[in-house]
């Protein structure tokens, strides 16, 4: 994931970091997703194929960012941060087995 910062101006008008432009064309019609403070921009061709995901992550990362806000996360030291995120690791593995299995079930009874 790369970030970049970038200044808006007077008329709302935002510089694309150089590095974040090499997916972006001069003239290409740009599609804008906004849930609460989160923006995520997409150039129009490639929408289609991936609109939902990045509308779900939006979605993910507001309820993570309002979680933080509320004082609702762990604290860490660092000699215990490696068992914590195998554990984290562990968790996100189980979901993804879970969902992998619905989607197999669902194409199953497709066929």
């Amino acid at each position: 994931m790369e970030m970049g910062v970038s200044v808006i101006s007077s008329k709302g008008q935002v510089v694309i970091p150089l590095a974040m432009r090499n997916n972006f064309r001069e003239g290409e019609k740009v599609f804008f997703i906004k849930e609460d403070d989160n923006i995520i921009m997409k150039n129009q061709d490639s929408v289609k194929a991936s609109v939902l995901d990045d509308l779900e992550f939006a979605r993910r990362t507001g309820e993570a960012q309002k979680r933080v806000d509320a004082g609702e996360f762990i604290s860490v030291d660092s000699e215990n941060l490696e068992e914590e995120m195998s554990k984290w690791q562990k968790f996100a593995l189980m979901i993804i087995l879970k969902d992998c299995s619905k989607s197999c079930q669902m194409n199953c009874q497709r066929e």
